[in-house]
């Protein structure tokens, strides 16, 4: 008996052993197979490591935006995509959420649909859901993902409505998680912090409150370099701050952007044609065609040129010289391979060393680069496990030998000499003479005046110049060790120069080029836009956006709204991101770009808000942006937000003139037309305005449709014969229109006022221009032919014509065909 009670009571065990197991949280198990896949794609990296990439930046941005169509895209993806394995683990995320309350599996979730981790779809409401859900269970100690919740809020999710529920935008609630992040030692939710203050946007403007925390942001960030790092050589990254804007001519178009292009890390394929070396090379003028490629096997050290003609081999050292260039510089779709720069610098040192008496002088003068960048190399340690300062020295000492027998700079040779006497072999006055002779070189970013700053402190005696104004020179160039010690010298009062505003500035412009630890979403977001994914890089871009990055502000803005070709239609999205756009453009522009000033303008001149529009076109104005004056000219001629003032739109248009010559016809011809409006409406009184009949006077003419220019009605003849459908529709809402307000009209003019909509001005200003130009045409032939004594603005018309006959009229006298046509200069 006692033995069937123990066999029993061993089965109930182990049964409920079974059922504990099967009731345990799946946590760990997730976590076993998500480490089995990769959790992201990185093109960049793959792109580094094909010798021969070509130069790649293409990516889609779409102009339209439908929450429903990113629902069904979501739906189809999940239903279409997902592999079996992928549904599992799903699945027992889920359950270890759901079932267990696990905070980690539910941040994990979060993350997946925030950042398309393993390749599930992106769902920013849904990740907004277990966000709120995490924080509940770990009550908001994380700060993390309070800083998430905070931009989710702030943004209202960058206006993205898919899943089941829209997130709502709650700036309020926002300065509360942002303030809660900050507390728990969130940099980047104190960087918010900082900009809002220092911007004044959603919160009183407080530079003292801005300095307070750029300041504690600059003190951490100066902590985390090593002394080496911040002293002696500078940890290089690969920058992103780049406006994605930019690779497609800009916000504005090409020869219309006031702001410089931000793609500056760009491929270099040939030699610079402008360069002093070559200029001189053999005392003359050397110009070089397109090198060929080549290719570079690592494993048996050779190089295999892909030219056979004779000059291959002379122009072969430059081409490796380019392409180990490319390799140590990398582009915005490639990274750097420093190791197979390293390789590559090291097999030509080895194969041309022997060679070197015999180099002509473009093969030695590459090859002296060669030696330089390698010197650099072992001097710095990239490429290798740790730096090599002997063979670097012996590198660049020998390219100092080798360039005297040719034209050339060595800034960088000096540079990095000068730093290895300075902390290496302790001889100040060595390191003084190199850094001297690289202070005016192209490749001094800063360093020479930074250290010098340093050694004029130390050494005053040696009369190297004054520290500040050295220190102040070192970061105009924008070195970036020195902005946070010139922040630091600012702020003692060193020379009197001290503010709370510019300190700020000055501890922002620091904390803002930490690139590397404050905004490494910035390259996260453009490897999203490489795989086709603009939403994921839509959420990077917008928490760089409001931590105060004027190219993520940009970019996001561009992501959400972009302003359309001549007749395109407009960009069909949602109102949350229509005016998300215009706050991130109107962003940028107080941080100093001009164009997205103009653009914010121009989307609010689209939705009719005139004086909105003006406002921001007028603070473009006065920093100098043509296009900005432009439109201001073309309100004031139409009307638009003000009142008609043609002496205005004259002055605007001129001043389109004084800015850039370029558009001196179009300005001249703008002018031309205000006289002619001018004129008319002298003649009519104003009355003349619009190519439609009178309409009677028991006629309701707020019925009636809106009066646009003829230019805007072309435009949407344009966009109604590209979009059949949609111009059968409105036409029949506008026909009705018309009928309710002026049954009196036939079917002939109701088609001429909706469609043609011609100004009486407009038409009798291009009827006049092209009456002057048919006038100029004939008299020029008439005047050819015939021999008369003609003259256009005080230019004669016939002075290739027979002299012999020019002669005999003289001598006959006038043939009273003698007269000067004075017509407006254009």
């Amino acid at each position: 008996m006692i033995t069937l009670l123990s066999y029993v009571c061993v089965i109930c065990h182990a049964i409920l052993l079974i059922r504990a197991d099967s009731m345990a949280d799946p946590w760990p198990e997730v976590q076993n197979l998500l480490s089995s896949i990769p959790k992201s794609r990185d093109p960049m990296k793959e792109a580094a490591m094909e010798p021969n990439a070509d130069e790649f930046v293409g990516f889609y941005v779409p102009m339209d935006y439908s929450p429903r169509n990113e629902e069904r895209n979501y739906q189809h993806i999940w239903q279409s995509e997902i592999t079996d394995f992928q549904h599992h683990i799903y699945d027992l995320l889920l359950q270890s959420s759901e079932q267990f309350n696990n905070s980690a599996a539910t941040y994990a979730l979060s993350q997946i649909h925030l950042w398309n981790q393993y390749d599930f779809p992106h769902n920013m409401t849904l990740a907004y859901e277990f966000l709120e859900k995490f924080n509940d269970l770990t009550h908001f100690t994380n700060h993390s993902a309070i800083f998430d919740l905070a931009v989710m809020y702030s943004t209202g999710g960058s206006g993205s409505i898919n899943g089941r529920t829209a997130i709502p935008q709650d700036s309020a609630r926002a300065l509360l998680y942002y303030q809660r992040a900050a507390e728990l030692g969130n940099l980047r939710a104190k960087q918010v912090l900082a900009y809002k203050y220092y911007s004044g946007f959603n919160v009183p403007r407080n530079f003292n409150k801005a300095l307070v925390l750029y300041r504690d942001i600059a003190e951490q960030l100066r902590g985390s370099y090593s002394r080496d790092e911040w002293d002696i050589v500078f940890p290089t990254w690969e920058s992103y701050n780049v406006r994605i804007s930019d690779f497609e001519n800009g916000l504005l178009g090409k020869g219309l952007n006031s702001v410089p292009s931000s793609t500056v890390r760009k491929r270099t394929t040939r030699p610079d044609l402008g360069s002093p070396f070559i200029a001189q090379l053999n005392g003359a003028q050397v110009t070089f065609e397109p090198m060929g490629r080549f290719t570079f096997n690592g494993n048996d050290g050779h190089f295999n040129d892909e030219e056979d003609d004779e000059d291959a081999n002379e122009r072969r050292i430059i081409r490796i010289y380019y392409a180990a260039l490319n390799d140590y510089k990398g582009t915005y779709s490639q990274s750097r391979n420093c190791e197979r720069a390293k390789n590559l610098l090291e097999l030509t040192y080895k194969e041309f060393q022997p060679q070197m008496d015999s180099l002509d002088p473009l093969q030695g003068f590459y090859y002296v680069r060669c030696l330089q960048l390698l010197g650099h190399m072992y001097f710095t340690g990239e490429g290798s496990s740790k730096p090599n300062i002997t063979m670097a020295e012996e590198l660049l000492h020998q390219s100092l030998q080798r360039s005297r027998r040719f034209v050339g700079q060595m800034g960088k040779a000096y540079i990095d000499l000068g730093l290895i006497s300075q902390y290496i072999a302790g001889n100040v006055s060595e390191a003084i003479s190199y850094y001297m002779k690289a202070v005016e070189t192209p490749v001094n970013n800063g360093i020479v005046e930074f250290q010098l700053s340093k050694l004029a402190t130390l050494f005053p005696e040696k009369e190297i110049g004054d520290p500040f104004n050295l220190m102040e020179t070192a970061y105009l160039k924008g070195f970036i060790p020195a902005i946070y010690e010139f922040a630091v010298m600012t702020e003692s009062g060193v020379n009197s120069k001290n503010s709370v505003e510019n300190t700020a500035y000055l501890f922002k412009t620091f904390v803002d080029e930490n690139e590397a630890i404050m905004a490494p979403e910035l390259r996260t977001a453009f490897a999203e836009l490489i795989n086709d994914r603009s939403e994921v890089a839509l959420w990077a871009y917008s928490r760089l956006a409001e931590q105060g990055y004027e190219a993520a502000q940009i970019s996001a803005a561009y992501l959400m709204y972009q302003l359309p070709y001549e007749f395109e239609d407009p960009p069909r999205t949602t109102d949350p991101r229509k005016t998300l756009a215009i706050s991130y453009y109107t962003r940028a522009f107080k941080q100093g770009n001009t164009d997205a000033g103009v653009v914010a303008g121009d989307i609010y001149f689209q939705m009719e808000n005139y004086s909105k529009a003006m406002a921001l076109y007028q603070g473009a104005a006065l920093k100098y942006s043509k296009q900005a004056v432009w439109n201001l000219g073309y309100m004031h001629e139409h009307g638009l937000g003000v009142n008609k003032d043609f002496h205005l739109a004259k002055r605007y248009y001129d001043q389109v003139l004084e800015h850039d010559h370029r558009f001196y016809l179009a300005s001249k011809l703008s002018v031309l037309k205000l006289h002619l409006k001018s004129w008319l409406a002298w003649l009519t009184r104003g009355k003349v305005n619009y190519w439609a009949p009178t309409t009677s006077s028991n006629v309701n003419e707020d019925t009636l449709p809106p009066k646009t220019s003829w230019y805007k009605q072309l435009t949407n003849i344009l966009q109604r014969m590209r979009h059949k459908e949609d111009a059968t529709e409105d036409s029949q809402k506008h026909r009705t229109v018309i009928q309710n307000g002026a049954a009196h009209r036939d079917q002939e003019e109701q088609e001429i006022s909706e469609i043609l909509g011609f100004q009486v001005e407009d038409l009798i200003t291009m009827g006049c221009i092209l009456g002057i130009f048919l006038l100029s045409i004939l008299m020029s032939t008439l005047a050819a032919r015939r021999g008369w004594n003609v003259r256009f603005n005080g230019a004669q018309l016939n002075e290739n014509g027979n002299q012999q006959q020019q002669q005999q009229q003289q001598a006959q006298g006038p043939p009273g065909w003698d007269f000067n046509v004075q017509i407006f200069a254009i």
